[in-house]
């Protein structure tokens, strides 16, 4: 039986049973391929992780290709090609490994929220980036570096973990590594961000209900494909070296990183990779150890694509809750007004201490839109008992 302490599960292990009811030796070895696929993953995710930290600063400026042709980048998609380079050389993760804890810049606990800002000014600062154009960084990125992180999340500088890591290798061979990489697993767009809403849909309900299922539709889709994506990669990576991708592309130190990724899957898993030339598992009918590295690559990559892509939906949110709050500030001029939002004010801080919320409590979209409705759930309940109780008002609210 797997160890007690071990308290991680999962579905397809409850379902199976044994051939014979009396032989139970087979949970000792499904365990064990279990725990090693899972410290596999944990190799190829901290690898895609890393990988991130070593993107160059030049690609915030890079030309923008499309059907007509090439252009320079607007500013505001040289903002936020800089907001998502900058959370990827200062990633937010939950239990780390051990080995990059000394990167670790601040935590959730930590009130030193500058130190994130001040680690991006020595990153920018290490790749040879002036003072002024520092300051433009900064100012871009100032407001998401800053912002709460969950609880138990660490701000992890990567970009110190591949400088680490590449030791004497050339730098800007194993930066235009990382874009190859990223770029054909997680896709051309990895530096955009989603789409906004439009104004038109701003006081709209049903709108913001799509959107969010259209952003958790847009997560899973992300994971898929890039999960799909890494046979090839693996192939280049880890086995004959054929290039990969519609380009044909091929990695630039590729004998290093497959000696690198090497070295880690037999330390971590202890499953050494089989030889690239070997066939003997297809012929037997049985899977080659090599099958079983695929599919850690697909985990760890599947599951980096859906944080990043919900980290990039996290900041459009971000920004239209403070032009959000921008627009009820100004709305403070009005007389009529400022009353009525101080009384609001007071009831969202009364809610915050209530709920222990790290952020404040707001008050969200989909509460006002249903309002209207909630107010004729009240007033048909009342004209059919008068007499009706706050629990019985607080019922409706529930089911609508």
């Amino acid at each position: 039986m797997p160890p007690a302490d071990l308290a991680t599960q999962r579905a397809y292990t409850l379902r199976l049973r044994p051939a014979d009811a009396e032989d139970d030796g087979w949970w000792e070895p499904l365990w064990r391929t279990h725990e090693a696929v899972n410290r596999g993953a944990q190799v190829f995710g901290d690898f895609l992780l890393t990988l991130r930290g070593g993107l160059s600063h030049k690609l915030a400026d890079e030309k923008v290709h499309s059907k007509a042709g090439e252009r320079e980048p607007t500013e505001e998609e040289r903002r936020d090609r800089r907001i998502v380079l900058a959370t990827s050389w200062l990633s937010v993760e939950s239990a780390p490994p051990p080995k990059v804890h000394r990167h670790i810049v601040a935590s959730d606990q930590s009130n030193g929220l500058p130190k994130t800002v001040r680690a991006l000014r020595r990153i920018l600062a290490e790749q040879g980036v002036s003072e002024e154009d520092a300051a433009a960084w900064v100012s871009d990125c100032k407001a998401t570096l800053e912002a709460t992180i969950r609880k138990g999340a660490v701000w992890v500088n990567r970009h110190r973990c591949f400088v680490e890591l590449c030791g004497d290798q050339d730098l800007e061979a194993a930066r235009a590594d990382c874009k190859t990489v990223l770029w054909y697993v997680f896709g051309s767009g990895y530096l955009s961000l989603p789409t906004r809403r439009k104004p038109e849909d701003e006081h709209e309900g049903p709108a913001e209900g799509l959107r969010r299922a259209e952003w958790a539709a847009a997560a899973a889709a992300a994971a898929y494909g890039a999960a799909h994506r890494t046979r090839h990669l693996f192939t280049h990576l880890l086995g004959g070296g054929s290039p990969f991708g519609a380009e044909k592309e091929s990695l630039l130190l590729r004998a290093w990183w497959h000696e690198l990724l090497e070295h880690a899957l037999e330390r971590e898993c202890r499953i050494p990779l089989a030889p690239p030339q070997s066939s003997t598992g297809r012929r037997s009918g049985q899977h080659a150890p090599t099958e079983l590295h695929r599919e850690m690559l697909s985990q760890a990559a599947s599951r980096v694509a859906q944080i990043h892509t919900k980290r990039k939906q996290q900041e459009v949110a971000r920004r239209e809750r403070l032009e959000a709050a921008r627009k009820i500030d100004d709305s403070r001029a009005d007389d009529a007004l400022r009353e009525r939002l101080e009384l609001l004010d007071a009831y969202c801080a009364r809610r915050a201490e209530e709920t222990g919320s790290l952020e404040g409590y707001t008050i969200v979209r989909r509460q006002v839109t249903r309002w209207a409705q909630v107010v004729a759930a009240w007033d048909a309940l009342a004209e059919a008992n008068p007499k009706c109780t706050e629990q019985e008002r607080a019922a409706e609210v529930r089911r609508l």
